[in-house]
C-alpha cells in the first residue's frame, strides 16, 4: 500500500508542474539542478515511462520536465532542447529583413534548425547562420523568395535541402575552416550564379549543388580531394 501511495504522489507531482526526476535506484528525489552532477538518467527527453518502486506508471512525455517535444519560446525564437541541452530553433515570429541568427538562446548552443523554421519568410533577405550550428533539417529556409545571400559556418555538417525554392538566392558566403560543402546544401536553388570556396576546403558533399541551373561560376581550391 505504501509503495502504491509513493508511486501515485510522484506521479501527481510531475503532472501539475513539480517534476522531479525517480532514480531508478530506490525512488529518491533527484532535484534539476543535481542532474548534470550524476542524477538518474531517467529524467531524460526521450522518457515517456516511469519505473517506480514495485511497478511501472505510464506518463505523457509532455508531463516530464525537459521532454524531447517541449517547445520553449524566446523573443521570436520557438526552440526544442536535446539531451545535451543543444537547442533546435522550430519557429521564427520575426520579420527582420537581415538576420543573424544566434549562437545561443536563453544560454543554450544553437546547432540545428529544425524542419520548416523559417519557411516562406518573405521578409529575409540576408541571413547569417550562427557558429556551432551542426545541421540543418529540410525546407529549413524553404519558400523564402526574397533570401539573396546567406553565409555559412564552418561547423556546419549535415543538411537535408534547406534552401528550397529560394528562387532569389544568388551570394552564399562560407566561413573559413570549413572543410567540407555537406550534401544537399544548395539543392535545387536555382537562382544560384556564382559560389566562391575558400580554401581548407576538402569535399563537396552529394548533390551539394543539385540543379543550380543558373550556376556558371564556381571556384574550388586547390584542397579540395
Amino acid at each position: 500500500m505504501k509503495k502504491k501511495m509513493f508511486g501515485f504522489i510522484a506521479v501527481m507531482a510531475m503532472v501539475i508542474g513539480f517534476a522531479m526526476p525517480v532514480s531508478a535506484m530506490g525512488g529518491s528525489i533527484v532535484p534539476p539542478s543535481e542532474e548534470a552532477n550524476g542524477g538518474s538518467e531517467i529524467f531524460s527527453p526521450a522518457v515517456d515511462s516511469l519505473a517506480l518502486p514495485g511497478e511501472s506508471v505510464l506518463v505523457e512525455s509532455r508531463s516530464l520536465y525537459g521532454s524531447a517535444d517541449t517547445k520553449y519560446v524566446s523573443d521570436a525564437y520557438e526552440y526544442t532542447l536535446d539531451k545535451n541541452n543543444n537547442a533546435t530553433i522550430t519557429a521564427y515570429s520575426g520579420e527582420e529583413s537581415s538576420l543573424t541568427i544566434p549562437k545561443t538562446i536563453d544560454g543554450y548552443q544553437v546547432t540545428a534548425i529544425g524542419y520548416g523554421a523559417f519557411r516562406n519568410n518573405t521578409n529575409l533577405t540576408e541571413v547569417t547562420l550562427p557558429d556551432g550550428l551542426v545541421k540543418l533539417d529540410g525546407y529549413a529556409f524553404g519558400g523564402c523568395a526574397n533570401l539573396e545571400k546567406v553565409y555559412i559556418p564552418a561547423s556546419l555538417q549535415e543538411c537535408d535541402e534547406p534552401f528550397l525554392y529560394c528562387e532569389s538566392l544568388k551570394t552564399v558566403i562560407f566561413e573559413e575552416g570549413i572543410t567540407k560543402v555537406p550534401d544537399d546544401l544548395f539543392s535545387n536553388c536555382t537562382g544560384l550564379t556564382e559560389v566562391v570556396l575558400p580554401d581548407g576546403v576538402k569535399e563537396i558533399g552529394d548533390r551539394a549543388f543539385f540543379e543550380c541551373s543558373s550556376l556558371t561560376k564556381i571556384n574550388i581550391p586547390k584542397s579540395v580531394i
